[in-house]
């Protein structure tokens, strides 16, 4: 909207994600977002809201001539939740000079931002995201000149829930009791949506994997949890839903600012904030310069120098954001769903780790197909010591069934046991054949582990069978799928010449699949004291699989978490 000297207001020229052509355009602004084909494209706006003021300082008609910058127009996309305060701190801009200014602030999400430069030729002046992680990567990709002046104020970054959903992870609700849930029956669901355009949901991921990167079971859950992600309700994590839904369970990675906002708004408790442990990454919320230009770069120091003075930082901090140290304000303090305690670090996770976190979510869209190869040979009856009686195969019956609880609906599975001559032709059997884990799929595999049993006096018949085993995967290999025969044993390979293949032939063929357009992984678990992992590696590798190693067998359960969570995380953890 348009401030004439007379006080009025008419409407702005043009709506959220759409930008004129103006002078002091960089000409290389259209290569500024092309690395976000990946990980950015396809971002919805958030409904823009459009406004322009114009200020005419004291000319005379002879200042006029002289003066060589006649009027300039300083374009403003702001984050949604922080727009309405800019708009208002900028009505009192003042430009010490004979130029005539027109600010215009849009309210647009930083993703919006982002996929309209890669669109246009033109775009905003000045750009207020969320976060510099849009900024960080923008200059990781050699992008057009984008110059971050600071950040103007800070929020951390949370986990919001409805109050009465809090309430079932005790007294002092934190990320590790969220994920211990996941494998529950009442599991809480992570909101983030399509993480690639939030920073909050980066953020917290990036979050997540560094905490829990070294501890299996939580790692293994977290996994799990990664699985119940949903979309946020209302599309926007930076703006919550004013009513949760009555029971609702889900944790929607967003800002304390957030949590603040709903909280205020209805004078109740409605979220609580579920912070990581302290201290804590935080949202920025950086002054960015887009364009260039005398009359522009005059325009945006101004508005700038407004947006950090005494009067901003107040307005800033009534509306619950922390100041640029983390401090926060008395909003905060007698707000109940947030800490005003709690430690806000003035870091966020760099462009490296954001990217590891989009790579963990690209695997995580891709569903899996895995046949399970359990060894059932005669040392798998052994009973293991301190594990009250159990038998390794007892407990490797605990682990499978614990797996399956864990695998989400999309994924297309299947069991095999293997010893030493289990059928006349082979050392190998299918229990279950692959197939999409529907409830009967489930039944029937669940029904397979329960029945699992060590052969008496049984050999180990480990090379065919999981030769056998990756070839019966990629006989029906599913490119949107990741393919992998996952092993579990606890003894060396005892060669049956009737049925065996060398280890030097079992590598040779699994190094030249591995490079083919239907890689099959193995994923071996060498299960404890007389198992061979030096085989078992060569084998994982050439594969470009995975091993994992237990000499104490009752590390088994913690290990197939372990199996599950690396495959998820294993590019950032």
């Amino acid at each position: 909207m348009a401030m004439h000297s007379s006080g009025e207001y008419s409407s702005g020229e043009y709506s959220s994600g759409e930008y004129d052509t103006g002078r002091g355009r960089h000409r290389n602004q259209r290569r500024s977002t092309r690395w976000l084909g990946a990980a950015l494209v396809c971002a919805v706006s958030v409904g823009g809201v459009a406004a322009a003021l114009t200020l005419h300082t004291n000319t005379t008609r002879s200042d006029a001539a002289v003066c060589p910058l006649p009027g300039v127009r300083l374009r403003v996309a702001a984050t949604p939740e922080i727009a309405t305060i800019v708009r208002s701190l900028a009505k009192s801009l003042a430009v010490a000079s004979c130029t005539s200014v027109r600010v215009q602030v849009s309210a647009i999400s930083a993703a919006s931002v982002v996929a309209g430069l890669g669109r246009r030729a033109t775009g905003p002046d000045v750009w207020i995201p969320d976060s510099s992680l849009w900024l960080a990567h923008l200059r990781t990709r050699k992008a057009a000149p984008a110059i971050s002046h600071g950040s103007l104020v800070r929020s951390p970054v949370v986990l919001a829930i409805a109050t009465s959903a809090a309430r079932t992870l005790g007294p002092a609700p934190s990320f590790r009791r969220l994920i211990d849930t996941a494998t529950t029956a009442r599991p809480v669901v992570l909101g983030v949506g399509d993480a690639s355009r939030s920073a909050a949901a980066l953020v917290t991921l990036a979050d997540f994997s560094a905490t829990f990167a070294h501890d299996s079971t939580a790692l293994g859950n977290f996994a799990a949890l990664l699985r119940t992600m949903t979309a946020v309700p209302g599309g926007n994590p930076a703006i919550l839903p004013p009513h949760p839904a009555d029971g609702s369970a889900v944790a929607i990675a967003t800002t304390e600012h957030a949590v603040w906002a709903v909280d205020d708004a209805a004078g109740a408790k409605t979220y609580t904030a579920i912070y990581p442990p302290a201290p804590g990454p935080t949202l920025d919320y950086p002054f960015v310069t887009l364009t260039h230009g005398v009359a522009i770069d005059r325009a945006a120091r101004a508005l700038l120098a407004k947006l950090v003075g005494a009067a901003a930082a107040q307005a800033f901090s009534r509306h619950g954001f922390r100041s640029t140290a983390g401090t926060a304000g008395a909003a905060l303090v007698h707000s109940p769903g947030v800490d005003a305690t709690f430690s806000a670090a003035v870091g966020s996770p760099d462009a490296a780790q954001v990217d590891a976190v989009l790579r963990t979510l690209a695997v995580v869209s891709q569903p899996s197909r895995l046949l399970a190869l359990i060894d059932v040979s005669g040392s798998m009856s052994t009973p293991v010591p301190g594990a009250t009686g159990s038998t390794r195969i007892e407990i490797a019956r605990t682990a499978a069934a614990e797996v399956l609880g864990m695998l989400p609906a999309d994924t297309v599975a299947g069991l095999w046991r293997f010893s030493a001559d289990l059928t006349p032709v082979s050392d190998y059997q299918q229990l279950v054949g692959l197939g999409a884990l529907d409830d009967a799929q489930r039944g029937q595999l669940g029904a397979a582990i329960s029945r699992l049993q060590a052969v008496p006096n049984g050999g180990t018949g480990l090379y065919d069978s999981i030769f056998a085993a990756v070839t019966t995967v990629r006989r029906h290999f599913d490119p949107k799928r990741v393919n992998s025969v996952v092993v579990v044993t606890d003894g060396k390979d005892e060669a049956d010449a009737a049925h065996a293949i060398a280890l030097p032939s079992l590598l040779a063929a699994l190094k030249a699949e591995s490079t083919s357009t239907r890689p099959v992984k193995v994923v071996a678990v060498a299960y404890g004291p007389d198992s061979d992992p030096v085989a078992l590696r060569s084998i994982s590798e050439a594969s470009g699989g995975i091993l994992y190693t237990s000499a104490n067998p009752r590390d088994l359960p913690a290990i197939m978490r372990n199996v599950i969570g690396r495959r998820l995380c294993r590019a950032s953890c």
